[in-house]
Protein backbone atom coordinates (compact mmCIF):
# COMPACT_ATOMS: atom_id res chain seq x y z
CA UNK A 1 0.00 0.00 0.00
CA UNK A 2 2.81 2.37 0.86
CA UNK A 3 4.36 1.65 -2.53
CA UNK A 4 1.17 2.78 -4.25
CA UNK A 5 1.08 6.03 -2.26
CA UNK A 6 4.73 6.70 -3.06
CA UNK A 7 4.03 5.93 -6.72
CA UNK A 8 1.20 8.44 -6.85
CA UNK A 9 3.32 11.10 -5.14
CA UNK A 10 6.19 10.40 -7.56
CA UNK A 11 3.82 10.71 -10.53
CA UNK A 12 2.56 14.06 -9.29
CA UNK A 13 6.12 15.28 -8.69
CA UNK A 14 7.26 14.19 -12.16
CA UNK A 15 4.30 15.90 -13.77
CA UNK A 16 5.05 19.09 -11.82
CA UNK A 17 7.65 20.24 -14.31
CA UNK A 18 5.44 19.36 -17.27
CA UNK A 19 2.52 21.41 -16.00
CA UNK A 20 3.50 24.72 -17.58
CA UNK A 21 0.09 26.30 -17.31
CA UNK A 22 0.03 29.08 -14.79
CA UNK A 23 -3.47 30.36 -14.11
CA UNK A 24 -4.38 33.88 -13.05
CA UNK A 25 -5.33 32.58 -9.60
CA UNK A 26 -1.90 31.02 -9.20
CA UNK A 27 -0.27 34.28 -10.21
CA UNK A 28 -2.21 36.08 -7.50
CA UNK A 29 -1.24 33.48 -4.90
CA UNK A 30 2.40 33.38 -5.87
CA UNK A 31 3.17 37.04 -6.48
CA UNK A 32 0.69 38.95 -4.36
CA UNK A 33 0.38 36.59 -1.42
CA UNK A 34 3.95 35.42 -1.16
CA UNK A 35 6.07 38.47 -1.75
CA UNK A 36 4.64 41.83 -2.65
CA UNK A 37 2.07 42.76 -0.05
CA UNK A 38 2.89 42.69 3.66
CA UNK A 39 1.39 39.73 5.54
CA UNK A 40 -0.35 42.10 7.96
CA UNK A 41 -2.30 43.75 5.14
CA UNK A 42 -3.31 40.41 3.64
CA UNK A 43 -4.39 38.93 6.95
CA UNK A 44 -6.54 41.97 7.72
CA UNK A 45 -8.77 41.36 4.68
CA UNK A 46 -11.90 39.23 4.97
CA UNK A 47 -12.35 36.12 2.88
CA UNK A 48 -8.66 35.45 2.38
CA UNK A 49 -7.03 32.06 2.71
CA UNK A 50 -5.05 32.97 5.83
CA UNK A 51 -3.34 29.66 6.43
CA UNK A 52 -2.52 29.19 2.74
CA UNK A 53 -0.93 32.65 2.66
CA UNK A 54 1.30 31.83 5.63
CA UNK A 55 2.25 28.38 4.33
CA UNK A 56 2.98 29.74 0.85
CA UNK A 57 5.16 32.53 2.26
CA UNK A 58 7.06 29.99 4.36
CA UNK A 59 7.70 27.70 1.37
CA UNK A 60 8.82 30.59 -0.86
CA UNK A 61 11.19 31.90 1.81
CA UNK A 62 12.69 28.45 2.47
CA UNK A 63 12.95 27.10 -1.09
CA UNK A 64 13.10 30.30 -3.15
CA UNK A 65 10.74 32.13 -5.48
CA UNK A 66 9.63 29.86 -8.32
CA UNK A 67 6.45 28.21 -9.53
CA UNK A 68 7.71 24.72 -8.76
CA UNK A 69 8.83 25.63 -5.24
CA UNK A 70 5.51 27.27 -4.44
CA UNK A 71 3.67 24.19 -5.70
CA UNK A 72 5.59 21.98 -3.25
CA UNK A 73 3.18 22.96 -0.47
CA UNK A 74 0.23 21.68 -2.50
CA UNK A 75 2.10 18.46 -3.23
CA UNK A 76 2.78 18.02 0.47
CA UNK A 77 -0.87 18.53 1.41
CA UNK A 78 -2.01 16.30 -1.46
CA UNK A 79 0.30 13.57 -0.15
CA UNK A 80 -1.05 14.03 3.37
CA UNK A 81 -4.58 13.76 1.97
CA UNK A 82 -3.65 10.37 0.47
CA UNK A 83 -2.25 9.21 3.80
CA UNK A 84 -5.43 10.35 5.55
CA UNK A 85 -7.49 8.47 2.99
CA UNK A 86 -5.45 5.31 3.66
CA UNK A 87 -6.08 5.66 7.40
CA UNK A 88 -9.82 6.10 6.78
CA UNK A 89 -9.83 3.00 4.57
CA UNK A 90 -8.06 0.93 7.24
CA UNK A 91 -10.44 2.11 9.95
CA UNK A 92 -13.54 1.35 7.86
CA UNK A 93 -12.01 -1.95 6.68
CA UNK A 94 -12.38 -0.88 3.07
CA UNK A 95 -9.73 -1.72 0.53
CA UNK A 96 -7.36 1.24 0.57
CA UNK A 97 -6.25 0.26 -2.92
CA UNK A 98 -9.74 0.96 -4.28
CA UNK A 99 -10.03 4.29 -2.46
CA UNK A 100 -6.58 5.42 -3.62
CA UNK A 101 -7.30 4.44 -7.20
CA UNK A 102 -10.57 6.40 -7.11
CA UNK A 103 -8.73 9.42 -5.71
CA UNK A 104 -5.88 9.08 -8.19
CA UNK A 105 -8.28 8.86 -11.13
CA UNK A 106 -9.92 12.13 -10.07
CA UNK A 107 -8.86 15.01 -12.26
CA UNK A 108 -9.78 17.32 -9.36
CA UNK A 109 -7.13 15.74 -7.15
CA UNK A 110 -4.44 15.66 -9.82
CA UNK A 111 -5.01 19.28 -10.86
CA UNK A 112 -5.21 20.80 -7.39
CA UNK A 113 -2.32 18.81 -5.97
CA UNK A 114 -0.11 20.52 -8.55
CA UNK A 115 -1.43 24.06 -8.34
CA UNK A 116 -1.04 26.93 -5.90
CA UNK A 117 -4.67 26.99 -4.82
CA UNK A 118 -6.41 26.25 -1.52
CA UNK A 119 -8.65 23.35 -2.54
CA UNK A 120 -6.12 20.58 -1.86
CA UNK A 121 -5.55 21.97 1.63
CA UNK A 122 -9.28 21.70 2.33
CA UNK A 123 -9.36 18.13 1.06
CA UNK A 124 -6.64 17.17 3.52
CA UNK A 125 -8.45 18.85 6.42
CA UNK A 126 -11.78 17.18 5.53
CA UNK A 127 -10.17 13.73 5.37
CA UNK A 128 -8.36 14.37 8.67
CA UNK A 129 -11.57 15.56 10.30
CA UNK A 130 -13.39 12.45 9.15
CA UNK A 131 -10.59 10.23 10.47
CA UNK A 132 -10.71 12.03 13.81
CA UNK A 133 -14.43 11.30 14.03
CA UNK A 134 -13.82 7.63 13.19
CA UNK A 135 -11.28 7.09 15.97
CA UNK A 136 -13.15 9.09 18.61
CA UNK A 137 -14.48 5.99 20.39
CA UNK A 138 -11.14 4.21 20.59
CA UNK A 139 -8.67 7.04 21.23
CA UNK A 140 -10.36 10.20 22.46
CA UNK A 141 -7.21 12.20 23.16
CA UNK A 142 -5.74 11.67 19.70
CA UNK A 143 -9.16 12.20 18.11
CA UNK A 144 -9.63 15.52 19.89
CA UNK A 145 -6.20 16.71 18.78
CA UNK A 146 -6.90 15.71 15.17
CA UNK A 147 -10.37 17.26 15.27
CA UNK A 148 -9.06 20.52 16.72
CA UNK A 149 -6.19 20.85 14.24
CA UNK A 150 -8.36 19.88 11.28
CA UNK A 151 -11.12 22.28 12.26
CA UNK A 152 -8.63 25.10 12.77
CA UNK A 153 -6.82 24.38 9.52
CA UNK A 154 -10.00 24.05 7.49
CA UNK A 155 -11.49 27.21 8.95
CA UNK A 156 -8.42 29.32 8.31
CA UNK A 157 -7.75 27.88 4.88
CA UNK A 158 -10.87 29.51 3.50
CA UNK A 159 -12.51 31.78 6.04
Amino acid sequence: MEVLVLGIITFVLLKLGLNNTFSVDEQIYLVDYSLIRPARALLAEDGKEYLVILILRMFVKIFGFSIANARLASILFGSLALVSLCLIGKKLKISTLVSLMIMFSSSYFIYYSRSILFEIYLLFYVFSLFYGLLIFDTNRRLALIILALSSFGGNFTKA
